[in-house]
């Protein structure tokens, strides 16, 4: 977007830019602007303020008798991370998607056991499937291959792990169904909500280009890579599996054929 405003050369990536009326561009990252690390611009400019929201209908929930308060978390709570990622791994966000995401499982925890509700936190790792956004990496990339057209990455060298939508909806269902006596056992309400596999990304991108014919020209190297730094998902779901007998069902090729399906129908 600054490059268009200022009439310079677009970065290589980028095709084409169409943003009328955009004359200024601000970036509002999670650097602190004090000495204490919450005080972000995000924490001034009033993102936590849907977090009291969230926290009155809390409160009016326990009023029409709700007991138990499940809350989708993220990954980005745990920052970057280069090794296995369980629910006790520190937690660093970069982003304040992820610094909001959190103050919902530190605060959020304690106003649940205040008004006597169970808090469950489930942290999503990375999503697919009918319905996503259009410009997620499996998005764009099954578009570009299923039409044989150019496809730029970066590197693709992070581990990565993908969870299909239906998988996600049944590990959502059986933490909220989760027994009591297991609940009792918890020294934390986290759970890492993911897929089994944790391999290289440019191997998932190469599966979905194999799974269209090979029609799609993957170029690696192209982009650079993300801005917060380069982050490995490899997630532990060892908790949730143990605690509800939860799995997931769909495994990343017929997940990808699923979609493909969809595509079709739509």
């Amino acid at each position: 977007l600054e490059a268009h405003i200022q009439g310079a050369e677009l970065p290589p990536h980028v095709k084409g830019v169409e943003a009328e009326g955009i004359r200024r561009v601000k970036l509002i990252d999670a650097t602190p602007i004090g000495i204490n690390v919450r005080s972000t611009v995000a924490t001034y400019a009033g993102v936590h303020d849907e977090l009291r929201k969230i926290f009155a209908r809390t409160e009016a929930a326990k009023e029409m008798g709700c007991g138990r308060f499940l809350f989708s978390g993220s990954q980005a709570e745990y920052g970057l991370h280069t090794d296995l990622i369980t629910e006790e791994s520190a937690c660093a966000p970069r982003s304040a998607y992820g610094e909001a995401k959190l103050a919902m499982r530190e605060e959020g925890e304690a106003l649940a056991r205040r008004l006597g509700i169970t808090y469950l936190h489930g942290r999503i790792f990375s999503v697919y499937g009918p319905g996503d956004h259009p410009w997620t990496l499996v998005e764009t990339c099954l578009d570009a291959c299923l039409n044989g057209q150019e496809f730029r990455l970066g590197a693709c060298t992070q581990l990565w792990n993908f969870l299909y939508i239906d998988d996600l909806a049944s590990a959502a269902a059986a933490l909220a169904e989760l027994k009591e006596s297991e609940i009792g056992k918890l020294e934390s309400p986290v759970f890492n909500l993911a897929g089994e596999e944790t391999k290289p990304l440019r191997d998932f991108v190469e599966e979905i280009n194999r799974i269209c014919g090979g029609r799609g020209r993957l170029i690696y190297h192209a982009r650079p890579e993300n801005a917060e730094g380069l982050v490995n998902l490899a997630p532990s779901i060892e908790k949730l599996k143990t605690a509800s007998g939860w799995r997931p069902q769909t495994d990343f090729q017929e997940g990808i054929r699923r979609l493909m399906i969809d595509k079709r129908k739509k």
